[in-house]
């Protein structure tokens, strides 16, 4: 952005609303440009980012314009009412240029297939959290997207996430975090019996199955250990049952909600960290936050986030072994958290991500 104060309009309107690290980003994000000077309001139907925004005490216009075609019955009435969502795209614009806004940073599908049509002197912006898959590859409306993206600015979290997208002019900015809201105090592993992590929604795409089918491997020559698994989902009646099957409920915690500061003391007592996505998984926030915490990190070759640091121990997704493998590297090898934290701080600080913002 320049440094002549903006007035700049945050817009979203998604498939489905619930905090993440993309909801956590744009707040960051946001925070940092009223820092700057900029005024920065929120145009959304998003339950979880208006009351972010209301919370911090942004400007927030609530807006219901159209869930983005990403599935085929989304597909399907976005294209039999474009004209219609056309029409609520015009409100929108009105409204933004009744706000004066100079620039406009959109985050979901939908508005970026419909308001460009309405934006002449307001810069716009692209910013892409996530995953691209078919529902991007074999939509129709693609080549609209590219379009506007021409006559925009496009913005990814990783390196890979730009390959995924096939737009090579995109500006790769990677996350950040608030490293010392993670330091941690205690500098003393227990390798004796060590903390174990995951977190991430309890679905197909995340890898909680290979996680839990690590460990009951792991088990097999070491019961030395304990995990924990956060998050919500529809599969949680399954991994639990799963774990109960292998008879490791007293070594497998599955906690389906934990307010964030549990979650960053979780963290904190943490000695390997995994985030086991099969499939691409654009950046990997919490793999950040985790070494920020001192947590050794373990991914899969899916996350964005691995091609921003040696430190990270990476596997084949899919492969419960080659997790057991790592984790027995990881134990060899006993990297310190000072080593851990530090390359946190010089990789992922967050003041170096709001700075390119």
């Amino acid at each position: 952005m320049e440094k002549m104060k903006q007035r700049i309009a945050i817009t979203r309107f998604p498939f489905e609303s619930q905090f993440g690290g993309e909801e956590l980003h744009t707040l960051q994000v946001a925070k940092h440009w009223r820092e700057q000077g900029h005024e920065v309001m929120l145009f959304s139907s998003c339950p979880v980012l208006i009351d972010l925004f209301s919370e911090d005490g942004f400007k927030v216009l609530p807006f219901t314009l159209t869930k983005p075609p990403v599935t085929k019955g989304r597909l399907i009435m976005f294209t039999l009412f474009y004209k219609w969502y056309l029409f609520k795209a015009w409100q929108l614009a009105k409204a933004i240029k009744k706000a004066k806004v100079s620039r406009v940073y959109c985050l979901s599908f939908s508005e970026k297939l419909l308001l460009p049509w309405f934006l002449n002197n307001e810069r716009y912006y692209f910013v892409e959290h996530a995953r691209i898959g078919n529902w991007f590859y074999q939509n129709p409306w693609k080549k609209l997207y590219y379009k506007f993206a021409k006559a925009g600015q496009v913005v990814t979290v990783s390196k890979m996430m730009a390959c995924d997208l096939h737009y090579p002019e995109a500006i790769v900015i990677p996350n950040g975090v608030d490293v010392a809201q993670f330091k941690r105090e205690n500098v003393i592993r227990n390798w004796e019996r060590p903390q174990l992590t995951t977190v991430g929604r309890l679905t197909a795409d995340k890898g909680i199955d290979v996680f839990i089918d690590a460990l009951i491997e792991l088990n097999q020559t070491n019961k030395n250990w304990q995990a924990t698994i956060v998050g919500q989902g529809p599969l949680a009646p399954v991994f639990k049952t799963k774990i109960m099957g292998a008879g490791l409920q007293d070594q497998i915690e599955l906690i389906t909600k934990l307010p964030r500061p549990q979650l960053i003391m979780l963290l904190k007592k943490t000695e390997i960290f995994c985030l086991l996505s099969p499939k691409t998984d654009p950046f990997g926030l919490v793999v950040a936050e985790a070494m920020a915490a001192g947590a050794i990190p373990l991914a899969t070759n899916k996350c964005g986030i691995v091609d921003y640091s040696h430190l990270i121990y990476q596997v084949r997704a899919n492969n419960s072994e080659a997790v057991v493998t790592a984790v027995k590297h990881i134990t060899a090898d006993k990297l310190s958290v000072d080593a851990v934290q530090q390359e946190a701080a010089d990789k992922f600080a967050l003041n170096k991500m709001l700075d390119a913002y």
